[in-house]
């Protein structure tokens, strides 16, 4: 962990109320370096709170996403992620520790608290805050003398390094920052079946949810004609399902972290179609301000909006009884070279060495018949250190399902209906193939051994799934010679229809280098 995050809070405060002396934080000072190699150049005086205004206050008449405004530092994903984060006080009560004041036992100290890697981090920071023309320049308040907003942003900022690197971070970061929770990433052009449903039960979860535009670099916060924002990031702050007539009409709540411009289209604030609901229901969802709030249809939502992050609470976030709750469960591992680093599932022959977990679910999702299993792969941080590209597969263990003499392997009369189990079916030369390649001298194989099968068979098939549809009948025409119906594919057709030894003759004109670096053995031949 970095030095400017091991500060103790406590302590601190009490030494400098001792001292009489206003805490300044030289782990991250009031100086260029803090607003990040983006932002050296801007222009800002760093003012405490009582400087900027008479009565500063840390929180007026509690934390609504409505009072949260961006400032011009270009991190919407980070304040869409605040304002889906006050939605639910019992979350803001873990990032924002209450007790802290500009009136009693002041000491210019704040603290906040962030999930990272496994462990809650303690945030130390001064209230010195970026000031242009006598205002806050960056994340502030709608209340001017409210503050938490603006220090909030300001430890987030030292936890990454800078002001400069949150600028463009993604939602979906300051989400599992704030929670601790997963992520998923949905695209709305491409939704997942009951797609609705999907995001009522996230918030009956307490899932924070936002959504956000493609665009170009050119095209970054441009706005369309129907008032959304390209490159924009926003926080999901509620679903509703309204009657009207015999038809029901789906609609999301969504705001823009600029606290002002909104869509135009249906259900937006002057539409329309507000009146043909019942007043009391009307009260209640329709409201016209210029707030950056605004509810728009389902279909409408699908067609404009590129992704939707849904952010699901570890049951250690959630403290409301009357909210679902996910299971959580922890797994710790790591690869060793020359151990148990087989590499990604291209590399059959050590694929099975890596890490594997082994995970049963037994209870059925409310009102469903299946069961959800969410899995998340975090690689901790080195400091000065890249990230490595990891990755994991999920496979449905048939293995043991159809290892019907519980013996530990599959032999040949239990390996076809275990394949069939995961949808693949292959005519008997390929089976056969595949117990040559994988299987032991008694023809069995292992699971190891079946896993690595596995993914060599998924390789193939997603090689194929890659070609598109019009391209793999073109194919499964050519290879049905007898016009059956049946596809019989040889392990020498992987990689081509026809292949041959020698194509008219051996030429220098066709030898061409590979990726093995012998360019010294080309040259002799």
């Amino acid at each position: 962990m970095p030095d400017r995050l091991k500060q103790h809070y406590v302590e601190l405060k009490k030494e400098y109320l001792q001292r009489g002396l206003l805490f300044e934080d030289e782990c991250f000072p009031a100086c260029p370096a803090s607003l990040g190699c983006k932002l050296d150049k801007v222009e800002v005086k760093w003012k405490r709170p009582q400087e900027i205004c008479d009565f500063p206050q840390f929180i007026c008449q509690g934390m609504s996403h409505i009072d949260i405004l961006q400032g011009k530092l270009g991190n919407c994903g980070f304040i869409a992620a605040v304002a889906s984060l006050s939605l639910y006080p019992e979350l803001m009560a873990r990032i924002v520790p209450t007790g802290q004041s500009f009136q009693q036992d002041y000491a210019g100290i704040f603290h906040f608290q962030f999930w990272q890697s496994g462990n809650w981090v303690d945030v130390v920071i001064d209230d010195r805050l970026p000031v242009k023309d006598g205002k806050l320049h960056f994340m502030h308040s709608a209340q001017q003398n409210e503050f938490w907003t603006a220090l909030l942003e300001k430890a987030y900022a030292k936890l990454n390094g800078s002001y400069s690197a949150l600028i463009q971070l993604p939602m979906s970061k300051a989400f599992v920052d704030f929670t601790g929770g997963i992520v998923e990433n949905i695209n709305p052009k491409a939704p997942p079946p009951d797609f609705f449903g999907i995001i009522q039960r996230a918030v009956q979860k307490r899932s924070l949810m936002g959504a956000s535009i493609e665009s170009s670099s050119q095209e970054i916060e441009e706005k369309n004609p129907e008032g959304l924002v390209k490159g924009h990031a926003y926080s999901f702050t509620g679903v509703h399902e309204v009657e009207l007539g015999s038809w029901k009409v789906r609609l999301l709540r969504l705001r823009n972290p600029w606290g002002k411009v909104e869509w135009n289209g249906r259900w937006s604030d002057n539409s329309p179609l507000w009146i043909h609901l019942d007043h009391t229901l009307r009260a209640k969802l329709h409201t016209r301000a210029e707030d950056g709030e605004f509810w728009m249809q389902m279909d409408d939502f699908k067609k404009f909006f590129d992704e939707l992050d849904i952010c699901n609470l570890t049951p250690s976030s959630v403290q409301d009884d009357q909210a679902e709750k996910w299971t959580r469960t922890y797994y710790k591992g790591a690869w060793v070279k020359g151990h148990n680093a087989g590499g990604c599932h291209n590399n059959t022959e050590t694929f099975w060495t890596n890490p594997q977990f082994q995970v049963t679910l037994q209870e059925k999702d409310n009102d469903e018949d299946s069961c959800t299993l969410l899995v998340s792969l975090m690689q901790k941080p080195q400091q000065g250190r890249k990230f490595h590209s990891i990755g994991f597969e999920t496979y449905k263990q048939a293995f043991i399902m159809y290892d019907v003499d519980k013996s530990g392997t599959i032999n040949t009369s239990e390996l076809r209906p275990a394949l069939e189990g995961t949808g693949i079916h292959l005519n008997n030369s390929f089976m056969e193939h595949i117990v040559l390649k994988y299987g032991d001298r008694w023809q069995q194989l292992t699971f190891d051994k079946f896993l690595s099968c596995m993914s060599w068979l998924e390789r193939i098939f997603l090689n194929l799934g890659q070609l598109g549809l019009c391209e793999v009948i073109r194919k499964c025409k050519t290879l049905d010679r007898n016009n059956s119906g049946v596809v019989a594919v040889t392990s020498q057709q992987e990689i081509c229809d026809f292949p041959q030894f020698i194509c008219q003759g051996m030429s220098h004109i066709n030898i061409l280098q590979g990726n093995l670096g012998n360019a010294v053995f080309l040259v002799d031949y």
